[in-house]
Formats: structure tokens, sequence, C-alpha cells
């Protein structure tokens, strides 16, 4: 950053830092949570107006002055100068400022440190704990972690990810399927579009993008077509609201006409199964099975419209919303949907009980399903995702107190989220082919519990309960 002091013989800058005239200035931080920021004292004691203007930018700085200003007779002027969000690590810049006088320079330097952070501390009591869970529940895979504000303090992977190759877990590496853990995902990055004012969670759907809402809904005790009954006239229209909190009427597997699940093979090629939207005509003309803002019926494909519809009105797909929004903020890299035509490094294998006997799970796709059910990731990504929940960085606290308030005709259940406890417990869980999830959130403590398994008899909950119990 050049700054050009313009309209006077020979004036007499001076640049104070903290009152002292200064030449280098040190400045350290967190990312998003204390970046580096400093308040430069411009002052002209002439009794000639000064003009900086700026002849070349830097990037990684923003400025609340704008520039060019004029710096009158005997006048101070403050300017403070930020950091970027996204500079991470060691940084120095040199500030010149020239005129008809000696160049004078000052270099702001320092180190930005990530915003999430692995800092992870001996609990011999939790590893005692998560091996005793781990032996009752007889799981072949499983990792956890905890994380507390915005550090992982403990995370630990136990038995095979793969169990005929003896590879063991290792949290940092092996990925799992997040299940319906997706759905805050999908929750959280719509509701950051709406603190952006680009989303508005009480507009019909059917506002930006093609959508015409069934005119039929199955009663209690109806699963046929031929006994579905004419929504009233003065029916709700579908919002994002309503499919986030799953009070749209939207079928879930077995509730509706038909199972709205493609089959193995289309969803295993990829030129057929291009993602959300392609499965939507499985299941969006068939009835609703209830009335929208009437009944809490959870619904995985209620989310998959949800995403679709959140596409449309970003024009952006959920994975680049994701990307942009969130995992480039908190260093998440395994973070993606879960193909089953491309297989992921160091993904797990799945595991099923059969007769007393563990085999294999099959491999099917998930990623058509992406927003209620199609991620994956290593336990540590879910942490760094978790702790991204505790902060207010990312998404400012009035919008996230929204995203966990308890929806009108939603029982338990916000925007993506089960709230328990009077609001002091904020939890999800997730059960797919392969992988059984949980993440728990103390609102007290500010802490985070979150655990994954590849055995689908698995009880995630009960696992993380005796970890919370080993932290107190």
């Amino acid at each position: 950053m050049i700054l050009l002091l313009l309209g006077c013989e020979h004036p007499n800058l001076h640049i104070l830092y903290d009152g002292q005239e200064t030449e280098r200035i040190t400045s350290d931080g967190r990312q998003l949570l204390s970046p580096a920021t400093v308040t430069l004292s411009l002052h002209n004691p002439t009794s000639v107006d000064v003009r900086l203007e700026e002849l070349e930018g830097m990037d990684s700085i923003f400025s609340d002055v704008e520039i060019p200003l004029v710096l009158s007779s005997a006048e101070t002027r403050e300017i403070m100068l930020q950091l970027h969000d996204d500079v991470v690590g060691p940084y120095a810049f040199e500030l010149n400022f020239l005129g008809n006088f000696e160049t004078k320079s000052v270099t702001m330097e320092g180190t930005i440190d990530p915003y999430i952070q692995y800092q992870q501390q001996e609990f011999s009591q939790i590893h005692d704990a998560f091996s005793e869970e781990f032996s009752q529940q007889e799981l072949v895979g499983a990792a956890i972690a905890i994380v507390e504000g915005q550090d992982i303090v403990y995370m630990e992977g136990m038995g095979f990810a793969d169990r005929e190759q003896e590879e063991k877990v290792d949290p940092r590496l092996h990925r799992f399927r997040w299940a319906s853990l997706s759905k805050g995902l999908t929750a959280y990055v719509a509701m950051q579009q709406v603190e952006m004012g680009v989303l508005d969670l009480d507009d019909p759907i059917s506002t930006f993008m093609p959508y015409e809402q069934p005119e039929l809904y199955l009663p209690n005790g109806c699963d046929q077509e031929s006994c579905a009954e004419l929504v009233p006239q003065d029916r709700t229209d579908i919002t994002m609201r309503l499919l986030l909190s799953h009070t749209a009427g939207i079928q879930h597997y077995s509730n509706g006409i038909q199972m709205p699940v493609p089959s193995v093979s289309d969803a295993a090629d990829p030129d057929m199964n291009t993602g959300m939207e392609w499965a939507l005509p499985l299941f969006i003309e068939n009835p609703l099975v209830a009335i929208p803002k009437t009944k809490y019926k959870y619904t995985t494909f209620g989310y998959n419209l949800a995403g679709v519809a959140l596409e449309y009105a970003t024009q952006r797909t959920l994975l680049e919303l994701v990307q942009s929004e969130l995992s480039q903020y908190a260093s998440i890299t395994t973070l993606t949907p879960d193909y089953q035509w491309a297989p992921q490094p160091n993904r797990v294998v799945g595991y099923d009980q059969y007769n007393g006997n563990v085999i294999r799970s099959g491999d099917t796709d998930v990623s058509w399903k992406l927003a209620g059910g199609g991620f994956q990731s290593t336990v540590e990504d879910l942490a760094r995702y978790c702790a991204i929940l505790l902060g207010d960085e990312l998404l400012l606290p009035t919008y996230k107190e929204e995203l966990w308030t308890v929806q009108e005709h939603a029982e338990d259940y916000a925007l993506g989220f089960q709230i328990k406890d009077d609001g002091m417990e904020i939890r999800h869980s997730g059960a797919q082919q392969s992988a059984r999830t949980g993440l728990i959130i103390d609102v007290e403590r500010n802490t985070c519990f979150v655990a994954m398994t590849n055995s689908t008899w698995g009880q995630p909950f009960t696992l993380i309960r005796a970890i919370q119990d080993a932290y107190e």
C-alpha cells in the first residue's frame, strides 16, 4: 500500500502507533477470532492541507478510511488497518508514505493462526470410557472427537477401518459417512444465505425454482393415492423453513405411496445420477403425507428438495456453498459427497450384522441425497464443522439462535438440529448403510462431542454419553 502526500511544500507528517512514532508494528492473532488489526494516527501539524492518495493497494488489508482523504491543519486522523479473513500464517507488509519529503515507511508484520486448531490433550479417562463402550457395542471401527470453542481438544480412533485388511482407524485419515448429520450442514449454509440477504426462509420455494406443489395428501392410515384427499385451498405454501423443520409434509422412505429411492444401478451411474435434482421426480409429484405446517414428518427427501431450492436461490451448488462459506475458513479438506463411482481415498468399509455374524455392507451411492445424507469426512473435519457451530464468526448469533429455535409444529426440531433440555443440548444423529453418527453440543459449556462408526448396529449417542461423563 503506497500513500502519496500532495498539496504542501514541506509537510511534517507524524505516524504514530499507540501514541509513539513508529516504523515497525507487530500484530498477531487468530483467523476470524482476532485478526491482526492496527490503528495508525497520522498527524499534520502544519497549516497546509495534506491529501493522502493510495497508489497501489494490498489485497490482504482493508482500511476503515476512504482513500484519498485530506488532513487539515493540526489534524490527527486515525486509520484502522486489518487483515482480511482469508489470511493465515506469517505476513509482512510495508506501507510507504511518499511526498516532497523523505519517504516514511512502516512495516506491519506478524502471524495469523488458523481459526480452528487441533490441540490434543491427554485424557486417559476418556480413552478408557471409549474403549469400554466400544467393546460393549462390539463395534468394528469408530472415531470420536471433543471440541471446546474453536479448539479440538481430544480425538481418537479405535478398531478397524477395514477389518479384513487389518487397517486401523485413524481419526485424521479415514472418512466416514455423515448420514443425516448432513441435514444440519444444509440448514447452516442456508441460514448463512439468509444472513447475506440472498434467501428468505418464508418465501415459497416456487418463487425461485420450478416447483408445483402437490394437491393431494395422505390422511392418517392412508398409503394409496386412491384414499388421498385434497389439500385445503387455504393451505400453506411449502417454504425453506418448512422443509428444514420437517413440517412441509414431504414423505420419508416408507410413509408415502412408494419408496422414492433410485435403483442401485442408476444411482451408481454418473451419466444418469447428476445430483439431487435428478432424484426429485421420484417423489416430487407424490401426495404429501401431511398438510404443510401442521405436523412433524421427518424426511430426507424434504431435505433433498431444500438442497435443490437452495441451489436455485443462490445459483451455486450445495457443495460450492459448503466449500466457499464454511470449509475454507476451517481448513476442512475431506468433506465431500460420497460418490459410489469415485471411491474416495481412505473411506472406511461398512459392516452389518446378519444371523449373529459381522459382514461387509454393500456400497450404494448416497450422493443423490446430498443435502439430507450424502456427505462424508474424517472425524477431524466433522469436529472442525462442530467448532464452526460453536463460534459466531461465520453466522451471527441472531441467525444461529434462529437456526436452533424449535419451529412451530416441529416437536423438538429446529432447523437441521434437534433441541433438548430447554435448549441446553443441540444434537443430531445419522443412520445409513455403512454408518452410524452422532453430534451433541453442550450449550452451557460451549463444547461439542462427535462420534462416527462403520458398524450399522452402533449407538453413537450412547458412546457420546460415556465420553461426556468421562469428560466431566
